[in-house]
C-alpha cells in the first residue's frame, strides 16, 4: 500500500518569505508521523498541502499514488482529512449528531447510510452518549473528539492533525491518544503537528523535524535523543532521555522503564 511521498516541495506565500524550502520526505502507509519544529517552521503550511487546501507552488504531493492538484480535490478530500487546532472551527451544527452528519450529506448519501457513519464514528471516539448534545456546551477534549468524527464519518484514509493534544489536561490527553490508537490500529495513517517532544518520543514511529521551512530531519523518532539535533531544531531534549542519560536504558514505554529500574534497585540490594 502506497504512502506520501512529498518531492522537492516550496511555497511562498504573497509578499512574505518562504514558507517551505525544498522540502522531501515519505510517510509510510500506516504509520504514526509527527511533524516538528518551532513557531514558524512551516508545519501548518506543509499539513495544509496533504489534501489541498494549499497546492503545491514547485515539487509535488502524492497521496496513495495520488498527485495533490486541483482536478483532484474531490477524491483527494474523501482520503484525507484535517483536524486543526480549534475545534470550533469546524463545528457547524447544533447538535453533535448533526454536526458528525455534515460531510456524509454533502456526499448525498442516503439517509440510512449517514445514520451508519455517524454511529460508527461516534463508537470509534467513545463519544455515543453526546449525539444530542450541544457542541458548544462540550469540553475541549470533547471538542476535539466531535471534530475528529466528523472528519471519520468521511471515511479518511489519511487523518492529519495539527496540534491535537494542545489545551489538554492529562487525563484528556491520554483518552485521545486511547481513542487515536485504535483508529492507528485498524490502519489509519496518522499525521499530526505538535510542539511536544515527549509525545512525539515516545508516540510517533516516524519523526519529521523543520526549521525556518526546510527539513532538518527525516526518519527515526530517536533521533530526539542526538542532544545537538534537537538543539538545531529549536526544540528540547525528551524528558525520558534526560532522565536516562548515562543509564544504557533506551526503553520509551515508562512502565517498561519503571520495571526495570526496580529490577535493577532490587538487585543492587541483594549484592550489599
Amino acid at each position: 500500500m502506497e504512502g506520501i511521498t512529498v518531492t522537492n516541495l516550496s511555497y511562498t506565500y504573497q509578499g512574505a518569505r518562504e514558507a517551505l524550502k525544498d522540502v522531501s520526505f515519505h510517510v509510510t502507509a500506516g504509520k504514526k508521523l509527527a511533524v516538528l519544529g518551532a513557531n514558524g517552521s512551516g508545519k501548518s503550511t506543509l499539513i495544509q498541502h496533504f489534501n489541498g487546501l494549499i497546492l503545491p507552488q514547485k515539487g509535488t504531493v502524492k497521496i496513495r499514488g495520488e498527485f495533490v492538484e486541483k482536478k483532484n480535490l474531490k477524491t483527494l478530500r474523501q482520503k484525507v482529512g484535517i483536524i486543526f487546532d480549534q475545534p470550533d472551527d469546524q463545528i457547524l451544527a447544533s447538535t453533535v449528531y448533526e454536526d458528525v452528519a455534515f460531510g456524509p450529506r454533502n456526499l448525498r448519501l442516503s439517509e440510512e447510510e449517514v445514520q451508519q457513519r455517524v454511529k460508527q464514528a461516534l463508537e470509534q471516539m467513545e463519544i455515543e452518549e453526546l449525539g444530542k448534545a450541544s457542541p458548544y456546551e462540550l469540553s475541549l477534549g470533547q471538542k476535539k473528539k466531535v471534530a475528529i468524527a466528523g472528519v471519520l464519518a468521511m471515511k479518511p484514509e489519511v487523518l492529519v492533525f495539527d496540534e491535537p493534544f494542545s489545551g489538554l489536561d492529562p487525563l484528556s490527553r491520554e483518552g485521545l491518544k486511547k481513542a487515536l490508537d485504535a483508529l492507528h490500529r485498524l490502519g489509519h495513517t496518522l499525521i499530526f503537528t505538535t510542539h511536544n517532544v515527549d509525545i512525539a518520543y515516545q508516540w510517533a514511529d516516524q519523526l519529521l523535524i523543520l526549521k525556518e521551512g526546510q527539513v532538518l530531519h527525516s526518519g527515526r523518532v530517536e533521533a530526539l535523543e542526538d542532544e545537538k539535533l534537537v538543539s538545531k531544531g529549536n526544540l528540547e531534549l525528551p524528558t525520558l532521555v534526560k532522565i536516562l542519560q548515562g543509564t544504557g536504558i533506551s526503553e520509551k514505554n515508562p512502565a517498561i522503564i519503571n520495571r526495570t529500574l526496580k529490577e535493577a534497585l532490587d538487585i543492587g540490594k541483594q549484592q550489599k
